[in-house]
């Protein structure tokens, strides 16, 4: 299923449009289509990996406080991350 929606574009932008469509020999609308399919995969991986970064630092914050975790490194054991 596909919507219409309406967009207004730079004249730079729409030149460029034009011409990568041509060359491709695809319509506007997919070209337009897989921008956005590409650019909002990006921004999803991109908040996923922000996510993901300040959960470990969450964990590596809770292992400085860990006092098992400490005594371990005292006694010259490596910790689960191989530090």
């Amino acid at each position: 299923m596909s919507t219409l929606t309406s967009i207004r574009l730079d004249d730079a932008i729409k030149q460029d449009l034009d011409a990568f469509a041509s060359q491709e020999n695809r319509a506007k609308n997919w070209v337009i289509n897989q921008a956005l399919k590409d650019y909002l995969g990006k921004k999803s991986q991109q908040a996923l990996i922000k996510k993901v970064q300040a959960e470990c630092a969450i964990y590596n914050e809770q292992d400085k406080n860990d006092p098992f975790l400490a005594e371990l490194e005292l006694m010259g054991m490596e910790t689960w991350d191989g530090e």
